[in-house]
Parts: structure tokens; sequence; C-alpha cells
């Protein structure tokens, strides 16, 4: 028989000037603007990817506390703080499709993925409701960890800022199985 263990929230964080302008971002990226929930969201504690951007959006949802090592953004290496349009001749578009291609210095999305999956193995499986403030890329490679999808589920999610995916876990003798709830924009 199967018993609850968690409820996961997993909120991708605010818009950043970098996003604007389709870039790779940078770890201190600010949001362009200050992020209010429509609503309150419920978590029995929030945790926050290092990002700026990340830890600034948790900071709209009141105390958090840093999320377990792993959930940072993608490393895209020398393509960090570049805008997409300039690097579609040093191999963007076959990185941006497939799993295995490495930005240059960087991690591949296929990295990202087994990263993610690591850290959130590491997550307390007790009953309760946590609520992740990551990346949208971040929110990706979980919900292809979480969900235990092929790597190539990774290009079915669009994630934009501010999108939360809810997720719920249960415990089975295999270990937890995670089902989507759903995956929406905030609000």
């Amino acid at each position: 028989m199967a018993h609850p263990a968690a409820r996961l929230l997993i909120l991708a964080c605010g818009a950043t000037a970098d996003h604007a302008a389709v870039a790779f971002p940078t770890e201190t990226s600010p949001l362009l603007r200050a992020v209010a929930p429509p609503r309150p969201l419920r978590a029995d504690r929030v945790l926050a990817g290092p990002e700026l951007r990340c830890t600034q959006t948790a900071d709209t949802l009141g105390t958090w506390e840093p999320a377990p090592a792993g959930l940072h953004d993608l490393d895209a290496g020398d393509w960090t703080g570049r805008p997409a349009v300039d690097l579609l001749d040093e191999g963007l578009p076959e990185f941006l499709t497939g799993t295995t291609s490495r930005a240059p210095g960087g991690e591949s999305f296929g990295d990202l993925i087994a990263r993610v999956r690591h850290a959130l193995d590491g997550l307390p499986q007790e009953p309760h409701r946590s609520l992740l403030v990551v990346a949208p890329l971040v929110v990706r490679a979980a919900l292809v960890a979480l969900l235990d999808l092929p790597d190539t589920a990774f290009h079915r999610f669009d994630v934009a800022p501010l999108t939360l995916a809810r997720v719920s876990g249960f415990r089975t003798p295999a270990g937890t199985r995670w089902n989507l709830q759903g995956l929406a924009p905030l609000g």
C-alpha cells in the first residue's frame, strides 16, 4: 500500500533582463521587477536556489532557506550572459535540441538533469509540503528526474519565469513515486 510522502511545489524564479534578452543568465542577474504572488503559496518550508533571481523571488514568499547543493541553474560556461542570437554559429542549435551537447566550458542538459536528480534524492521524504524556488531550466530538469522520464523529455516542458509545478510523492516498496499534479503560470 502506498503512503503519502510529500507534496512539492517547484516555482521558476521571476524574469531578469537576461531572460528578456534571450541570454544565458548570470548568477547575479536581478529580477526585472518585484514578484508578488497573486495568492499565498502554502508550504512548510521554502528553499531557494543560490542565484540572486531565485533569492529575490523567495523573499516575496517570506522566510526561506538555501536549497540543497545541486539545484543551481545550468552552467552555461562561456555562453553565460551572452544573447542566444550571438551563439547560432557556436553550436547553440544542437545544444538546444539535444541533451548531450555541452556549452563550451559548461554542462549539457543531461548533466543538469543528473545533478538535479541527485540533489532531489537528498530532500527529506517525510510528509510535508516544500516549495523550491529555482531557475526555469532546473524546474524542467526536476520534472524529468522526479517523473523518471527519459532525458529527451526535458525539451517537452515549457517553463517560463513564474511557472509553478505541483508534484506529489508516495512511498512504495520500490521507493518514492512522484506524480505531476499541475504545471501552470503562477496565479
